[in-house]
């Protein structure tokens, strides 16, 4: 059986030792060697996996900062070149379905947005232009969407409050909600998906584009991560908004929902509410369609 090359690893390895082979002559490891030390993240192979895009951090003494930087490397290790170049964070390079494009989060100008670039033909365009910037995005199955999360601001948050009656100073103020939006590659256009008084955290798209599943929380705050986060699906109009699951998290990782290929069915690293807080996390898996709940870990001493 032929074993296939682990080509995110061997694609670090290149880079750490690379770094490490300018070195010289032996001496002992000092502080401002191992912050020049470049590190490469978050390798990203391409559908078709002739390539690999990653993040590369780098040390800008001159700014007193950390800054990233996007590389696409050929599989075959014919040729690894950067696909940015500046002193600013560029960082979660996301190929699309057919491979041709690359997006990624770019703070070049001010706020975080979603760029887009198609690597070795020019440079990377601008996709979004929000306000308040992006915090998470993903391709849809078909590639002609983007979906993403971005913050409410501040002012909108406290006009809506002051709609609905409520013009009190909280003393334990959350930051502003997120909600979640599509962009179409085509035409640019961004549309609302979620309305409704809750923080979506993360998101992910069904297999056929129809439907996103949703981690959602009351409010932008620990506590309510760790103790009030819910599975939810809609449909990508923002129709038919459902709960599915209301559990626990006892972790800040990030935890997207993954989908069954058939749609059917959606799993989460989740603890049940019935049980205290503090104890192991659980695979859970969610039927879409009945919200049958099957805890697969459950009899598991893990």
């Amino acid at each position: 059986m032929r074993r296939k090359l682990n080509w995110p690893l061997i694609v670090f390895c290149l880079i750490f030792l690379s770094s490490a082979a300018t070195a010289g002559e032996k001496h002992p490891f000092s502080i401002k060697e191992m912050l020049e030390t470049k590190i490469a993240l978050d390798p990203q192979i391409s559908p078709d996996g002739t390539q690999v895009a990653f993040t590369v951090r780098s040390l800008d003494w001159n700014n007193n900062k950390f800054i990233h930087n996007i590389w696409i490397a050929k599989s075959n290790g014919s040729l690894v070149y950067p696909l940015t170049k500046n002193n600013n964070n560029n960082i979660s390079p996301r190929w699309d379905p057919d491979g041709s494009r690359l997006a990624f989060f770019s703070d070049r100008d001010g706020k975080g947005q979603i760029w887009l670039a198609v690597p070795g033909q020019g440079e990377p365009e601008k996709l979004t232009s929000e306000k308040s910037g992006v915090i998470e995005f993903a391709w849809s199955p078909d590639g002609k969407q983007i979906a993403f999360t971005s913050p409410l601001l501040p002012g909108e948050e406290e006009q809506k409050l002051k709609k609905q009656g409520f013009d009190a100073q909280e003393f334990d103020e959350s930051g502003p909600r997120s909600i979640l939006k599509s962009i179409d590659i085509d035409s640019r256009n961004v549309t609302q998906i979620t309305e409704g008084d809750f923080h979506v955290r993360f998101f992910s798209w069904s297999p056929d584009g129809k439907q996103l599943a949703l981690i959602t929380t009351p409010r932008s705050q620990y506590e309510d991560y760790s103790s009030h986060p819910q599975l939810a699906i809609l449909n990508t109009d923002g129709t038919g908004f459902k709960v599915l699951y209301k559990y626990h998290n006892i972790t800040m990782w990030p935890h997207y929902p993954a989908w069954s290929s058939d749609g059917q069915w959606l799993a989460i690293g989740a603890r049940d509410k019935t049980k205290p807080i503090i104890g192991n996390m659980d695979l859970v898996i969610v039927n879409s369609n009945t919200g049958e709940i099957r805890n697969l870990t459950e009899k598991v001493d893990h």
